[in-house]
């Protein structure tokens, strides 16, 4: 539908760099490159504009100006052409689109996650829809910004008018029923509302319903309906894979009016009881504390001297065999050599081999019942993409030998616990952690609690539904090149 002052302009995602050379075009961004074949001309004299527009979204090409080059410099076919690069970028996550109406914008759409990810629903209006109940509201200095993990897109509502239509979106109802909800006057023109809907949809934001009586899909999948929203949300954003906001150590107060806070507390007038010092508490405590002592984090490793497939089965053996499981009335309880909450158990570990004596590189999983390694991916481009990201290491050079990966079967615990589901199973890989910690530490070998991965990465090389299991924690492992605390 063309209505009159109504425009849609498109700009290349913040950071991406952009080449054009030879009829191919080249968009890289976050270690990522993306390359595409331009069909002709046309479609790169377009291109070439979208890629020198720098600044706000008011100053990006429309669609109508792209195609109009297209057509100036190519021939019949190159509006198609264009039409088709431009949906690819825009399923790769590399433009974002921008409404406008009488030169004011309305509402956009950002890419964030990158490559884009998006549980999509196209919108047709008979579809019966509602919002997402992951959705979440957020003010981003004067903007009012729509979110959702399960999305790596964002809405941002310039136009505060249109905030009418999320508040319809609460009950469920065909597109055409909310969108005559919104602007009932016979004669005015719904385009921008519906463009709104259509792009709520696409950005993972909607649900939709069998009929307006019906539960929506989303709270019936097996996968979606043991998660809160902020549980979800907790992952997804504490994570990488998902969202490419601020993350990690970016100091962003550095330079302004907020001090880096200090360890040590002032000193006060508070009464103080000084402690004894340390005792002899016997050989097999002494040989423990003698191993908190001097457990340091290790971050170089020699691969002339790489652990062994060994070493890993002492371990693993060591640190999270199951010992026994046990049948309630409430599912399973599994005891294992590291304490979790409730006795669930809902971690795994998988073991993304790098370099180890005895054993191929690729990504396996330990079965923690039988005592044994199950391959799910053998090497391959996609497993070093992701295993280079896990985090990306300061050192290249001196890359863990293997990566133990800790994967949470989340229905096992989110199945017993509500509102505090996600927080007791960080703290269960917390103990985990500090297990391997000490056991590398008594095992000779080298290890480093890693801050921060890729969850959706993981979950492709793994060939798992994320929303059912996905890594939440990495573990770097190795022999040590020295023993210099880091």
């Amino acid at each position: 539908m063309v209505v009159t002052g109504l425009e849609e302009r498109i700009r290349l995602r913040d950071s991406a760099e952009f080449e054009l050379l030879n009829g191919s075009m080249t968009i890289s961004a976050f270690f990522h490159r993306f390359s595409f074949k331009l069909a002709d001309d046309g479609v790169a004299t377009a291109m070439s504009r979208l890629g020198t527009t720098n600044g706000p979204s008011e100053l990006a090409p429309t669609t109508s100006e792209l195609e109009n080059l297209a057509t100036e410099f190519g021939n019949e076919t190159s509006v198609l052409g264009l039409g088709k690069l431009l949906g690819r970028l825009t399923l790769s996550g590399l433009v974002g689109r921008t409404i406008s109406f009488a030169g004011e914008a309305q509402f956009s759409i950002i890419p964030d996650a990158l490559p884009a990810i998006s549980d999509s629903l196209e919108c047709t209006p008979s579809t019966v829809v509602s919002l997402s109940r992951f959705v979440f509201l957020r003010v981003d200095k004067t903007k009012i910004l729509l979110e959702t993990p399960r999305s790596g897109w964002i809405i941002e509502i310039h136009d505060p008018t249109l905030m009418t239509v999320i508040g319809q979106l609460a009950s469920p109802a065909t597109v055409k029923e909310h969108l005559e909800r919104v602007v009932p006057q016979e004669g005015d023109n719904q385009e921008i509302e519906r463009r709104l809907l259509s792009a709520l949809g696409r950005a993972g934001m909607l649900t939709n319903h069998a009929s307006p009586t019906e539960a929506s899909e989303e709270s019936l999948d097996p996968s979606l309906r043991v998660w809160s929203a902020h549980d979800l949300l907790f992952h997804q954003r504490s994570r990488v894979g998902r969202s490419r906001q601020p993350f990690g150590g970016t100091y962003r107060f550095v330079g302004t009016e907020v001090p880096p806070p200090r360890y040590r507390r002032p000193v006060d007038d508070q009464p103080k009881i000084e402690l004894p010092s340390s005792t002899d508490c016997g050989e097999v405590a002494e040989n423990y504390f003698g191993l908190l002592n001097q457990r340091r984090s290790q971050r170089e490793f020699d691969d002339g001297r790489p652990v062994s497939l060994g070493d890993l089965a002492e371990l693993l053996w060591r640190t999270t065999r199951v010992r026994d499981v046990r049948e309630t009335e409430y599912g399973e309880i599994v005891d294992r050599p590291f304490p979790s909450g409730g006795a669930v158990h809902e971690l795994d570990t998988y073991i993304a081999v790098r370099t180890v004596d005895g054993l191929a590189p690729g990504l396996y999983r330990y079965d923690p019942v039988d005592h044994l390694l199950v391959l799910v991916h053998p090497e391959s481009r996609e497993f070093w993409t992701w295993f280079h990201s896990v985090p990306p290491w300061p050192e290249p050079s001196t890359q863990p030998q293997a990566v133990l990966v800790i994967a949470s079967r989340f229905d096992r615990v989110m199945w017993k616990y509500e509102g505090m589901a996600y927080a007791v199973m960080l703290k269960n890989t917390g103990v985990l952690m500090q297990s391997w910690s000490l056991a590398v530490e008594a095992l000779g070998l080298g290890g480093c609690p890693l801050g921060a991965g890729d969850s959706e990465g993981f979950a492709r090389v793994a060939g798992l539904d994320p929303y059912v299991e996905s890594s939440v924690a990495e573990f770097a492992i190795g022999r040590p090149d020295n023993r210099q605390p880091l």
